[in-house]
């Protein structure tokens, strides 16, 4: 099961004609659980895979005969396309497509519009992107367990109101650490990955010598799926606002442009909104 969307422009997708739409709806919820990798007790009941805590791990339930899922503690419920939309937070048309791309892509000319043609084009596209996903879920593991020796930048951290428990594992992002002159990870990226999703990433300067984009920065990841894709650092010593560096990962347009509209991240710890690790 592929974790995203492809991107049709909103004037490549039809009006969704009741026909798909019901032929959409159809489609088992048991079957999209278990391709997203969701694992439920007794197959119908358990956490919710939107992440977050619950008490008894029975919040979240689906409904076999009636093809509904519901999340008591997020007030959130529906058919199978609510589902989607509730977990990839987006609109309908976008969760319609998704579902007939990864069950019934017979459907794909006719909800989109386009020629069989252009659709494997985006498909290409989309597999291509997936693989840079990858390759930044690598990075910010990698970064990540240098951010653990770096005794410096985990104060600041800490100073920051984040908790040492919160640094190492947390529900919302990855915090990493990227080092003045590490090429290490370029060749690991060059192994796994090969060299053109390598460059792919951003994440290296390429003219000339190989050259890390982040230096001597802490990088914090925008995971969709635990998949990365998107990164941003700043610097962590005391430095004057005018000193201080910000950099934002040039890898996606579209992720770049509706998460990050304001350069800051605020993310949540103990349940207390007061930790902004990029300002």
């Amino acid at each position: 099961m592929t974790a995203n969307l492809i991107q049709f422009k909103p004037s490549e997708i039809k009006d969704i004609g009741d026909t798909y739409y019901n032929k959409l709806k159809a489609i088992p919820i048991t079957d999209i659980i278990s391709s997203l990798g969701i694992v439920l007790e007794n197959g119908n009941k358990g956490n919710c895979p939107s992440g977050h805590e619950s008490k008894n791990e029975k919040c979240f339930t689906i409904s076999e005969e009636e093809n509904l899922f519901n999340c008591f503690h997020c007030k959130a419920g529906g058919s199978n396309i609510d589902l989607i939309m509730f977990l990839k937070k987006c609109s309908k048309e976008d969760a319609c497509i998704f579902l007939a791309e990864n069950f019934l892509p017979e459907l794909l000319p006719e909800i989109t519009g386009l020629a069989e043609e252009k659709i494997i084009e985006l498909k290409e596209e989309k597999k291509k992107q997936e693989t840079v996903y990858e390759a930044l879920t690598d990075a910010i593991q990698y970064y990540h367990s240098k951010l653990l020796e770096q005794g410096e930048a985990i104060k600041y951290l800490q100073s920051r109101g984040l908790s040492e428990a919160f640094i190492k594992d947390n529900q919302y992002c990855t915090i990493g650490f990227s080092s003045e002159d590490d090429i290490n990870l370029y060749s690991q990226l060059l192994q796994r990955h090969g060299k053109d999703t390598a460059i792919a990433t951003g994440l290296f300067y390429t003219s000339g010598a190989v050259t890390p984009f982040f230096k001597n920065l802490i990088v914090v990841s925008y995971q969709i799926n635990k998949m990365t894709q998107y990164m941003v650092g700043r610097s962590f010593n005391e430095l004057s606002k005018e000193q201080r560096i910000f950099k934002k990962l040039h890898t996606n347009k579209i992720i770049k442009n509706k998460i990050f509209g304001i350069d800051s991240l605020t993310i949540t710890n103990n349940n207390f909104k007061n930790s902004v690790l990029i300002a």
